[in-house]
């Protein structure tokens, strides 16, 4: 491992645009797999089933606090997976809506 020189400005904007690509790169890898699960039928439906487990689509009220705080943080997962439905692919998500309308 190098010695760290915190005087050293130049590298450590180095280790900085190094570490912004590692996760420019992690990113797009994880918005490549999100579109390829959602390219096909099985994939939509464990996306639906996330949706729902994690309470995307329900209240999370509960009269003890700490269940209500368990299910908020349940909520936000499932609000995170939507999100990614929605900016990367809402074609595909309005195609998921209407396959599990079909299946209710």
């Amino acid at each position: 491992m190098p010695d760290y020189n915190p005087v050293d400005i130049e590298a450590q904007s180095s280790l900085k645009r190094d570490g912004d690509a590692r996760t420019a790169a992690a990113k797009e890898q994880a918005d490549s797999d999100f579109l390829q699960l959602m390219s096909c039928d099985w994939g939509r439906r464990i996306v639906w089933s996330l949706l729902e487990y994690g309470g995307a689509f329900r209240l999370s009220f509960d009269t003890a606090p700490l269940v209500m705080a368990f299910n908020e943080g349940r909520k936000n997962e499932a609000f995170r997976v939507l999100e990614c439905a929605h900016r990367l692919c809402p074609d595909l998500y309005m195609t998921m809506t209407q396959e599990n309308k079909r299946g209710s």
